[in-house]
């Protein structure tokens, strides 16, 4: 166990949790599977989330897990996210949304192009409810935690908070070094507005991130635009690897496009009912590989529907790409037995045909309660069967145990 997960559990043992709110949650899984060579495997993970919020604001979240990790057939702790939260006195009350405070720790950065988790400081300000600040810095990896290859660099930026309107407007840079000494300096912006006046009531995302010394130009978009009981969603990206992130880590991206690529996808919505909802999309991808121009496809149609307690949700789904072709067909069933039990039951069945060679069935089932055992706790058991080219048969049970206390 590295030091900081001891430091971390020190820490909340010593929290005066007689004082402020604290909400807690445990989740213990544990399954077994049997692979094509006729071995068996048993799985356990254990994961452990505590948020402690003071009288005064200052708060403390700590997300703990431990597994026996059967690649290495070996057990392994992680400390997936660990900071502290300090609120700024004098900072803009009124704001609920967006608190002016610091965060120091281990936690998640999503900043429109960047993703993973920083260890390190990250400090919104908010002069107004118009115009504020985000400054962050510090260590920065990918989300795949088990990933030791992984980019692991550093990572620090700024960005200028504009909102009136009902437009927000966010700009500044960002600087990444890598561990061999290669570094990049990026500049971005991100614009979102929604205009209700208008006619279909057009809601608009757009973001943009370029590189000030290379070739990296990305983008993304998305325009919604509503009429009656229909939602249309029309949304476009533009992205290619980062050159700054190891080749190791985009090895299979890398290994099929040597371009950008690029999305154009639309989705529609139509609410036929209160209970009755239709969807469906449909996305095609455009990129270069060493082949010449190629293609992929994603198409979906699902359905919502609610009769009394139940809830059902069919879904067909097929996808064309570089890696094969699949079509997955699911269904998701719930059922209110009463305020306190609830059931769930979903199902899949996928034929697949990869690039590779392999091809066949895939299958995947999934029941389980939800009970509220009492008003401050809450009870998830799932029991999960699948089976496909991997596993001959794979099973497991699962069970989420949550506890709010004030």
């Amino acid at each position: 166990m590295k030091p900081y997960s001891w430091i971390a559990i020190i820490c909340l043992g010593t929290i005066p949790l007689s004082y402020g709110m604290v909400s807690f949650q445990t989740s213990l899984s544990g399954g077994y599977y049997r692979d094509y060579n006729q071995d068996g495997h048993l799985t356990v993970f254990h994961d452990w989330k505590v948020n402690y919020t003071t009288s005064f604001g200052l708060e403390t979240f700590a997300d703990f897990g431990i597994d026996n990790y059967f690649y290495e057939q070996k057990w392994k702790a992680y400390l997936y996210q660990f900071f502290i939260t300090v609120p700024f006195d004098g900072a803009f009350s009124e704001s609920h949304i967006y608190p002016s405070r610091i965060q120091v720790g281990r936690q998640l950065l999503a900043e429109d192009f960047e993703a993973g988790m920083l260890d390190g400081a990250l400090l919104p300000y908010y002069f107004s409810s118009d115009f504020g600040l985000r400054v962050f810095g510090g260590g920065f990896r990918a989300n795949d935690y088990y990933n030791t290859e992984g980019y692991r660099g550093k990572i620090a930026g700024a960005s200028a908070f504009f909102q009136k309107w009902q437009s927000q407007l966010k700009f500044g840079p960002t600087f990444k070094y890598n561990n061999d000494g290669s570094s990049k300096t990026f500049a971005g912006a991100a614009f979102q507005t929604d205009i209700h006046q208008l006619p279909l009531s057009p809601a608009l995302f757009f973001g943009k991130q370029f590189d000030l010394t290379g070739d990296i130009d990305q983008s993304f978009a998305d325009l919604q635009l509503s009429y009656w009981k229909l939602v249309t969603t029309l949304s476009y990206s533009r992205l290619r690897p980062d050159p700054v992130v190891s080749f190791r880590k985009d090895f299979i991206y890398r290994l099929f496009s040597v371009s950008p690529q690029t999305s154009k996808s639309v989705s529609l919505l139509w609410n036929v009912f209160d209970d009755l909802q239709f969807i469906g999309k449909f996305e095609r991808t455009d990129y270069t590989s060493h082949a010449g121009k190629e293609v992929g496809t994603e198409k979906q149609v699902a359905m919502s529907l609610s009769i009394d307690r139940a809830e059902i949700f069919p879904s067909v789904t097929l996808i064309n790409s570089w890696s094969g072709d699949l079509q997955n067909y699911g269904c998701d069933f719930r059922y209110a037995l009463s305020r306190v039990w609830s059931y769930a039951l979903r199902g899949d069945i996928a034929k697949f045909d990869k690039t590779d060679g392999i091809f066949g069935w895939a299958y995947h089932g999934e029941t389980g309660l939800d009970i509220r055992l009492k008003s401050r706790w809450m009870l998830l058991a799932r029991a999960e069967v699948e089976r496909n080219h991997h596993y001959a048969f794979d099973a497991r049970g699962v069970m989420y145990v949550t506890h709010y206390s004030f």
